[in-house]
This record gives C-alpha cells, structure tokens and sequence, in this order.
C-alpha cells in the first residue's frame, strides 16, 4: 500500500507555548501523523531521511515511536510536567489519500530554520502570550534551558553562554530571549498559531493545519476540550508584575502580536 502524496511539516515555536498540545491535536486527524520530540528527529541534518523513513513505516503498517505519559499511555500534551516514555504502535491511515508527516521540537529546529526551509516543508510556529510563557519557564519548567539565563547558570545549561544578553536579570533576559524567538518566526514568516486561539478553538486550528497540508479532515474521535490556562492563579509565587514589565522593555516585537 502506498501513501497519495508526500507532505513533510514542522511544529515548533516558544518554549512552553503550546507546541506539544498541538501536536497531539494534529494527530488526531486520520492521515496526518506527528513525532513530539522523537529524540532521532533532533538531527535537522537527517530529517529528510527519516521522514522517509517514517513514510517508509506508515505505509508498512510498522510500529513508529510516539512519546506518551508513563502513567496513562495516552500521547502528552506537556513535555515538563507529565512523565513520559517512548512508546512503538501502529498508526492506521487510508493508503488511498495524501499523508503528511511531521515532527515537533522548539528552539532546536528554530535556530535551524534556514536548513529546515531548504527542504520545502511547511512550518507551524506556536505562540503564547509572553507574560505566562515566561512564567512558565519559571514555575513549571525549570528543567528547560530558558528557566537558565544567568551567568552560573551556564557551564550545566549552555545553551545561551554566547547570546549578547542586554541586561543582567533573569526576566529581563528571558523577555530577550522570547523576542529573539518571536524574530526568528517573523523573519521567516512561519505560519503563527496562537495558543490562546488554538485552546478557544482548537477544530479551527486543526481544520486550517489539514487545508495547508492536504490532508481530508478526518478525525480519530472527539478533539478534547481545552482550558486557557493564562491565569495570574496558576502562577503563585511568580512576580507577573516584573515579568510585565521585563516583556514591555525587552520584548518590542509582541506589541503588534500580544498586548
């Protein structure tokens, strides 16, 4: 059985902005298949042979890995706060229609964009509202290396060592690094999905992912309802007024997004 088409797509965006959530709500349309965070998909080098060989599996009916939490089984919707495994299964399509294939990472493939665009995929980039983006990093992933930005931060988490950071506080510096990202998604125009939008409406998110990848809008059962969780009560013992005013100085380019 051979798969009608090849559309090879790419989710990233903001650390903690929703990514993983859109992932999963992606995957459940029947010919469209999405890799949150498959640790071989960090190697941007490798990319087209391994959706290749991805297309290769699907069409064979082989097991693919897909990350799902440890105490359910179901696929995640957050990388931070839920415990997850690999997990190999068979994913059913209709051979007979176009699939696209995909695969979720944020900074990594961000500051990669250039070589991830020479394939020709299509690239979904997910945004959130700054203030509890970076009151994220702080309250509930501090395992991330945005929750890192200081100084001695940085010989365990190296990932910014080199970034010409402008000031020396840790949400002024992450209000940099999140209008760095933002950068990075106008300048190349990726398709922009607000999370706000995408929890509000989330059949309009995965109806307009399937149009732009040409894939039939068939779902696997019911889109699970979603909560807004930008709420100032889920972040107790995070000053939200400071990050407000780290992301009014540091953080220009949200004006015309996120006000």
């Amino acid at each position: 059985m051979q798969t009608q088409g090849a559309s090879n797509f790419i989710i990233t965006g903001i650390p903690r902005g929703g990514t993983s959530l859109l992932c999963n709500l992606i995957n459940h349309v029947q010919n469209i298949v999405c890799m949150n965070e498959v640790p071989v998909f960090y190697n941007v080098d490798a990319l087209p042979s391994l959706f290749h060989e991805l297309r290769m599996a699907i069409n064979a009916g082989t097991e693919i890995p897909f990350m799902v939490s440890k105490e359910s089984g179901a696929e995640i919707t957050d990388t931070q706060s839920q415990e997850f495994v690999i997990n190999h299964t068979v994913v059913n399509i209709n051979g007979n229609k176009p699939v696209a294939t995909g695969s979720k990472i944020n900074v990594p493939y961000l500051l990669q964009m250039d070589k991830i665009l020479s394939y020709g995929y299509k690239v979904f980039a997910v945004i959130r509202n700054p203030v509890y983006a970076i009151a994220s990093w702080n309250k509930h992933a501090k395992n991330i290396n945005e929750a890192h930005v200081l100084n001695h931060d940085f010989e365990k988490w190296p990932r910014y060592k080199d970034f010409k950071f402008e000031t020396e506080e840790t949400f002024t510096r992450q209000a940099e690094l999140y209008n760095y990202f933002i950068s990075i998604i106008m300048h190349y125009k990726l398709n922009r999905i607000k999370y706000e939008d995408m929890v509000q409406y989330p059949m309009d998110a995965v109806r307009i992912m399937s149009d732009m990848l040409g894939v039939p809008f068939d779902l696997r059962g019911e889109l699970p309802e979603l909560k807004n969780l930008n709420s100032d009560s889920r972040f107790q013992g995070i000053d939200l007024d400071a990050i407000r005013d780290a992301v009014d100085k540091y953080c220009p380019l949200v004006k015309g997004v996120y006000v």
